[in-house]
């Protein structure tokens, strides 16, 4: 069995460690908005295992050995009805993962500028998974597509007639992921095309300079 590459190791760890802080930031702010139900359930905790969700983990593998995909983590179970500012809390709890997983990546650059890893080594490569995972995961959330984090905050901060006819017409975004992420793979002329990198890339290497002075 031949080894298993160091770089394949790293960027699963870094994936779920940075599923792992986007999923707890959303029981948290829950919490702290007046819903328990996530608490209740063992999921305000910074433990990876309570987050991961069986598939979403088998797809993030495949993900990270063909180079395309997506994976996730256990969605966090919010009752609305439990939160004292209703819309405004419940937008609050969506932003929450993206919110997170900037920070991270904010901290990861503060450790690569102020150079306290080894050159080269596993915790700097580790590091420097994290900050871009972390930037790409906020940026890929922000997306208002159903069910992604961009859809609730946008269906809970738009006036509320434009958000119950956004919400009206959720059930297509898990089919639109799909055709970004796959329809290009099943088809050989657009095998070329990567229309989230199109979407993503740009802020995301805007936000990699910002973070790391560059």
């Amino acid at each position: 069995m031949p080894p298993i590459p160091i770089s394949l190791v790293v960027g699963v760890l870094a994936f779920l460690v940075a599923i792992d802080v986007h999923e707890f930031s959303h029981a948290l702010v829950a919490n702290a908005q007046g819903d328990v139900t996530a608490k209740q359930l063992g999921r305000l905790s910074l433990n990876p295992i309570r987050h991961l969700d069986p598939v979403g983990t088998l797809l993030l593998l495949f993900m990270l050995v063909s180079g395309f995909g997506i994976g996730w983590g256990k969605p966090v179970p919010v009752n609305p009805a439990n939160l004292r500012n209703g819309r405004l809390s419940m937008a609050l709890v969506s932003v929450a993962g993206v919110g997170a997983n900037l920070i991270t990546a904010v901290v990861c650059g503060l450790l690569l500028r102020g150079h306290v890893l080894e050159r080269g080594g596993v915790p700097e490569l580790f590091v420097e998974a994290l900050l871009a995972i972390s930037i790409g995961l906020a940026l890929f959330n922000l997306l208002p597509i159903f069910p992604l984090d961009g859809f609730n905050v946008a269906a809970n901060i738009l006036p509320r007639p434009v958000g119950a006819k956004l919400v009206q017409y959720g059930h297509w975004g898990p089919g639109i992921l799909m055709l970004l992420i796959f329809l290009p793979q099943l088809i050989p002329g657009l095998r070329s095309v990567n229309v989230l990198g199109f979407i993503l890339g740009p802020p995301a290497r805007l936000l990699e300079r910002l973070i790391l002075g560059v």
